[in-house]
Formats: C-alpha cells, structure tokens, sequence
C-alpha cells in the first residue's frame, strides 16, 4: 500500500517512485483525491475532495484518471502521463483535526463574458468519430471555443495543439500555449470542447455528401462501391487479423480495438500476379469543414 502510515501520508511522497501497478491500486475507480503536487488547474473543484470515477488502467487515455469533484466538477487529470501527478489521495484526518464538508460558495467560471470567436467550429454532433478524429489528428491547432467549453481560464487565453487523437470514447488531448496539457470532450457524453484554430466557417447544421467510412454498421461501405466485372476480385471487410496467419492488423482506426472493422484484400492463394481489385469513391465536395 502506497500509504502506510498518517506520518507518511502527511510527508506526501513523490508518486514518480512508485510502479504504475501500485498507483493502480491505489488510484482506481471510487478512490477519494485531493490536489497534488503537480496540480496546475486552478479552481476546477473549488478546493473540494473529489471521487475517482475512471482509474488508472480505465481511463482511456494512459497515464489519467477521470475525478468528479464534490460540487460536481468532473474532468480528467495527470498521474504518470507527461510525468505529472496532479492528485493525493485524501486520508482520513488524524484524530482532533476539524474538517468541513460545506460545499463552496461560489462556482468557477469563465472571467469574461465577451463571446468567443466561432470561426473553424459547426455542429460536430453532425460528424462520425472517424472523421473527427481526421480533423482533429495529433498536431492540429485548436481554439476552446467549443459549444461545450467549461473549463474557464484553463487555456490561459491561448490557442492549443492535439497533442493525443482522439479516442473511440471522445476524448482528445491537448497542450494550450500556456503550457497546461488535458484531455477534452470531443463527442464524450455528448459534448463537444473545441473548434479547429483555422477552418472553413460552416453552417451549424451544415451536414456532408461523402462522409469518411468506418466500416461500421449495415452499410458499412457507405455510398463507396465494388467494381465488378472489369476486375478480378473485391476487396474485403475484416477485423482482429486477416485470414492468412500473423497478418493484418489487429485493431482498426475507428475504436482502436479487435471489434472494430476495416477493409482489406487477401494477397495469398488463390491471388495471382496481375489480378486487381477496385473500390471506387462518390465526388467528393470541399465546401464544408470535414469533407
């Protein structure tokens, strides 16, 4: 156990010296925190204890653990990732020490209430997973000027950088001008943190003609389409490796994971040299942001 003892746990050890096992077991899922040593969020949680609700080894990001906050503030938090550990676990106060419950009296919040600009944001409850995770890939600069943002100052007033993709459960990392790295909603529960820095400025409901494909669900080939006639064989739809031995790949792009699917052609027998196999896209339009 990482803590031993009301001394130790006082002394605050340095987390950097413990294994991520041992952090597991003592950062998991209905864990109660505090502030660490690392923390750089200013009032998110108003200065409350707060519960573990993703822990390490949960959470899908690695290195974070998801914490919603007494008032109920609920974001993500470093314990390991860039070597950061922005949390302690909260022990029990050694005896005659007072301690309150009272909730805050007042809620943090943005400091200004002068809109943002919205250029390079629309509706992205309009756009799959896939193809956000193509717009807002790992380097792409970002504004928190999303229709969710609810993290006030936290960017400093600075434009940001992807610095993780986006995960199949909506989560996107990134590193703000100030220096501050977190993770951000980018589909999670609904919601939707950011705008891309420089965009084409979209209608809000602004929907595409050609979405990007997954090769999910009961058109999993959207409106693309298989040559016949004029080629040899089609291309296929595979998941967790191909039909030969020890290859393909054994997660696909949409959720990172065995389930998920991707198209594929078999280069083993029966294939011959010359035989050819055509996928053939729609017109693609360049008019709104994601096409």
């Amino acid at each position: 156990d990482i803590w031993l003892t009301p001394d130790c746990c006082a002394a605050r050890p340095d987390l950097s010296k413990f294994s991520v096992a041992q952090l597991a077991g003592a950062f998991r899922t209905g864990a109660r925190v505090i502030r660490g040593r690392d923390w750089s969020w200013g009032t998110q949680g108003a200065g409350n204890p707060g519960t573990i609700t993703l822990g390490l080894g949960n959470y899908s990001s690695t290195g974070y653990v998801q914490v919603r906050w007494d008032n109920g503030f609920v974001s993500a938090y470093r314990m390991g990732a860039l070597s950061k550990y922005d949390l302690y676990l909260q022990i029990p106060p050694v005896s005659g020490t007072p301690t309150t419950t009272q909730p805050p009296t007042t809620t943090p919040g943005p400091t200004t209430s002068a809109a943002p600009p919205r250029a390079g944001c629309q509706d992205w409850a309009q756009l799959t997973n896939a193809r956000l995770k193509v717009l807002f890939k790992v380097g792409t600069r970002v504004t928190p000027y999303g229709k969710d943002w609810s993290w006030g100052t936290q960017n400093g007033g600075t434009n940001g950088t992807v610095v993780s993709a986006l995960t199949a459960s909506g989560y996107i990392g990134v590193t703000w001008g100030n220096g501050v790295t977190n993770t951000y909603r980018m589909g999670a529960t609904g919601l939707y943190d950011l705008c891309l820095e420089v965009g084409i400025t979209a209608p809000p409901n602004a929907a595409c003609t050609t979405p990007l494909l997954d090769f999910e669900g009961s058109k999993p080939l959207g409106n693309w389409s298989q040559i016949s006639g004029s080629d040899t064989f089609d291309w296929a739809i595979g998941n967790d490796g191909t039909t030969s031995g020890s290859t393909g790949p054994g997660v696909d792009h949409t959720f990172d994971n065995a389930t998920g699917h991707y198209l594929y052609i078999e280069t083993s027998f029966p294939r011959r040299s010359g035989d050819t196999a055509q996928f053939v896209s729609p017109v693609f339009t360049t008019n709104v942001v994601g096409c």
